[in-house]
């Protein structure tokens, strides 16, 4: 179940704000955000590859051990901090 929570909405103009304000930040009227409870949808957790599909898990012992060449850019420092791999149509 998603978690509800608060959100203060201006009656005047439809402003929202996580928190109470006096005055609307939007239209300038004073009192009148109203809290009202905002129900949430929890996202979905995506597992999908650069190429689209969806990455299913595998068994340690049938994944490639295999080195695969490292994508470089022109920049050194890009490299070395990102360590960009492909690998099966993934970037890691």
């Amino acid at each position: 179940m998603a978690k509800a929570k608060t959100q203060f909405i201006c009656q005047n103009c439809g402003y929202q704000a996580p928190r109470f304000l006096g005055r609307c930040p939007n239209c300038g009227k004073w009192n009148t955000l109203v809290e009202e409870v905002v129900e949430s949808a929890a996202a979905p957790v995506s597992h999908a590859t650069v190429s689209g599909t969806l990455a299913k898990p595998e068994k340690l012992a049938a994944v490639s051990t295999e080195k695969e060449p490292r994508i470089k850019t022109q920049m050194a420092e890009l490299n070395r901090a990102l360590v960009v791999v492909s690998c099966l149509g993934h970037l890691y």
